[in-house]
């Protein structure tokens, strides 16, 4: 894509003066005193076009933009309340390129995709209702459509042990799932319900 032109302060400087009116008390002199006023305004122009042309450039782009970016993040639901927040301009950029540059559909494939990048380890079933004539043998009875069924690897249940544990420890203690369910159930389709279970 072409780059909207740059002129120089001189280019400036003549197309400051062709405003002026004709006559011999408006000399096109640069050297005169009323050229040296009209150069600091044609550089005060020049500055103002070369600022406009930067930001239409850079920050017109959200992955390249620094001023704007704020702006940006705002306007795409940034920083992402379910994951950390992004420390490094690169890792910002990240975050709203994934956003504003990506089809997110949410398939289980892609929620545990999600899961992953969030630091968590997991597999998504699908379960449905048995309907005869299409179910088989073996299939699960009393299922309902709609409900995924999250299991969590690579976490334990810690359990009160008698001889072991202390008079004040709970009974069991479960993995905190707290960023794992936001990042889930936030882009779950609205008529699916989550389970979420961790392997004994």
């Amino acid at each position: 894509m072409a780059k909207a032109p740059r002129p120089e302060l001189a280019d400036w400087l003549a197309a400051t003066m062709d405003l002026l009116p004709q006559g011999i008390a408006w000399p096109r002199d640069p050297s005169s005193n009323l050229g040296g006023l009209l150069g600091v305004v044609a550089g005060e122009r020049k500055v103002r076009h070369d600022r406009a042309l930067t930001l239409l450039e850079r920050e017109g782009v959200p992955t390249t933009a620094v001023e704007l970016l704020p702006d940006w993040e705002q306007a795409l639901g940034l920083p992402d309340p379910c994951r950390p927040l992004p420390g490094s301009l690169a890792e910002r950029w990240a975050a709203v390129a994934d956003v504003f540059f990506e089809s997110h559909p949410p398939t289980p494939d892609n929620m545990v995709i999600w899961a992953l990048s969030a630091g968590w380890n997991i597999t998504i079933r699908e379960q449905c209702d048995f309907v005869a004539g299409v179910s088989q043998a073996g299939d699960v009875v009393g299922e309902s459509d709609h409900v995924w069924v999250v299991t969590i690897l690579d976490q334990v249940i810690s359990y009160f042990l008698a001889e072991q544990s202390a008079s004040e420890d709970l009974l069991f203690s479960f993995p905190d799932i707290e960023t794992l369910e936001c990042v889930l159930r936030r882009a779950a389709p609205g008529h699916t319900q989550i389970h979420f279970i961790v392997p004994v």
